[in-house]
């Protein structure tokens, strides 16, 4: 399937955040634009320093259930989280929210939409301000000497759909970060879930041909300037921005490193400092954010802040760990399993877990929560649950939708063949 940018002129000047490593995932994918036929990046960095590897590349409430400290609730049928058109790219849960991704924000989150509160109402940036972007994350915001560059100053090298749901949706966009022949190559990978847990993932590399210095901030979070925002206990690594006129929010996580920094108070980001980041070398940034559901207090907010910055699960037939960048646990299946559990800390509510199970070879399948069949390899979007697979990555991706409570009697999920 083809996703062309119709009508592209290149050259145009047009959120909890957490991070871990995490291993390849590209290798598939529907490339929308190229502009000169460049193929993907591969390689990793220490989260937010310097390497000298060579390359970058990425790896790798909601719609059930009740309030923070509720039960599993729901028992509705899941509502699938889908990818349409070019430029705007829509990536949207019906009833739930809207995210366009265009050429003006170098196909990175351009406008968001509360559904379930107004339809019509652009929650995402704030236009004109400060000369930073219009959108509602930035990887980076870099200094070259004493001038700044943001998103808009960057030029679009291509955008590739890497997943196309119904569990999740992937966006891969690379770019040439400001000034024109910089050599440095920015990568953002952003996977948005069913669930409205969005995880993202930068990537800088220098390709200069030479050492360079930046003045270095990351994870530029901005929401819209027309209504009223307020920032929510702030940690060193996380915050919430809450609207006092309407019920929406967005939480932001981030790994740790950088201070937390603002330009005013619809706008917040991680600063660095001067980075030294050698010929070939590169940074990497990751993040999750959660698109907040209707009708959450700043007290449920507050729960759900503990429960990004406190991941814990444990996994039989695999090993586990929480990939901040996907924002997933992540298991990778022993060679040949036929049977993979995941079962996670109930200390404290786990709200609408995403999990994706790497190296599963079995076409036929299904996830049950204890004895109840959740999801199958013939019936994806299911009570409470959604799903989807890639036999050529061998790949099951399980977003559940409702809350996990503290001290649930059935805290798993088994992945098993049919």
């Amino acid at each position: 399937m083809g996703w062309p940018l119709m009508g592209w002129q290149h050259g145009l000047a047009p959120l909890i955040v957490t991070a871990a490593a995490c291993g390849p995932i590209l290798g598939i994918g529907d490339l929308v634009f190229d502009r000169d036929g460049a193929g993907g990046v591969g390689g990793t960095s220490s989260d937010g320093g310097a390497s000298t590897n060579g390359g970058a590349g990425p790896g790798g409430g909601d719609l059930g259930g009740g309030g923070a400290g509720g039960g599993a609730g729901g028992g509705t049928t899941a509502v699938p989280v889908t990818v349409a058109g070019d430029n705007p790219m829509v990536i949207e849960v019906a009833g739930r929210f809207r995210l366009e991704l265009t050429d003006r924000t170098r196909f990175h989150i351009d406008k968001w939409f509360d559904l379930a509160v107004d339809a019509s109402r652009d929650l995402a940036g704030t236009p004109d301000f400060l000369g930073y972007t219009e959108a509602l994350y930035a990887p980076w915001a870099l200094r070259v000497g004493p001038t700044w560059f943001v998103l808009d100053d960057a030029v679009l090298d291509n955008v590739t759909v890497v997943a196309t749901g119904p569990a999740r949706v992937g966006v891969l966009s690379q770019l040439e970060w400001a000034p024109p022949g910089s050599g440095l190559i920015s990568t953002t990978l952003h996977y948005v879930y069913a669930s409205g847990r969005i995880g993202m993932q930068g990537f800088l590399q220098n390709q200069s041909g030479g050492d360079v210095t930046l003045g270095t901030e990351k994870h530029h979070v901005t929401v819209s300037g027309d209504g009223t925002w307020g920032v929510v206990t702030p940690t060193a690594d996380s915050l919430i921005f809450s609207r006092s006129d309407s019920p929406s929010a967005v939480l932001v996580q981030q790994e740790a490193g950088g201070t937390l920094g603002q330009d005013s108070t619809v706008n917040r980001f991680w600063s660095l400092g001067d980075v030294a980041i050698p010929d070939g070398g590169s940074l990497r940034a990751a993040a999750e954010m959660v698109l907040a559901p209707p009708g959450a207090s700043d007290t449920d907010l507050v729960v759900w802040q503990g429960d990004l910055e406190n991941k814990s699960a444990t996994a039989t037939g695999a090993a586990i760990e929480y990939d901040r960048s996907q924002a997933a646990f992540r298991v990778t299946c022993d060679v040949g399993a036929s049977a993979v559990t995941v079962t996670l800390d109930t200390q404290r509510p786990r709200r609408s877990p995403a999990i994706v199970f790497d190296g599963w070879m079995n076409a036929d399948w299904q996830i049950r929560r204890g004895n109840e069949v959740l999801v199958a390899s013939d019936a994806l979007v299911g009570t409470d649950a959604v799903a989807q697979y890639d036999a050529t990555l061998e790949q099951v991706v399980l977003v559940y939708l409702p809350v996990v409570a503290t001290g649930d009697p059935e805290p798993s999920f088994t992945l098993e063949a049919k």
